[in-house]
């Protein structure tokens, strides 16, 4: 007998906007906050080296990430960074 391996169902995507959702956070919410929540999203499509926040920055808006990856940079004093997080269709 195969041993079976620890694999993450798909989700099931919900239709936004007619876009298809993919963030695991926003298809699990329940009902009443889903309507909540859906209404005020906006689909962005992000580049490589697109800037969410600067440090120190009020945040003005959160990201839900649909697909991708998105880094957490440290930048250092002398202008070098380092990724200290990263973020995907799992988060925000």
């Amino acid at each position: 007998m195969a041993k079976s391996r620890n694999v993450r169902p798909k989700s099931n995507g919900k239709m936004v906007d007619g876009q298809i959702m993919e963030n695991e956070l926003l298809l699990h919410l329940p009902d009443k906050e889903c309507q909540a929540v859906y209404s005020q999203l906006v689909f962005l499509p992000l580049r490589t080296h697109d800037v969410l926040n600067e440090d120190g920055a009020p945040i003005q808006h959160v990201y839900f990430m649909n697909s991708g990856l998105a880094s957490v940079l440290n930048v250092m004093e002398d202008g070098k960074s380092v990724e200290v997080g990263l973020m995907g269709k799992e988060g925000f």
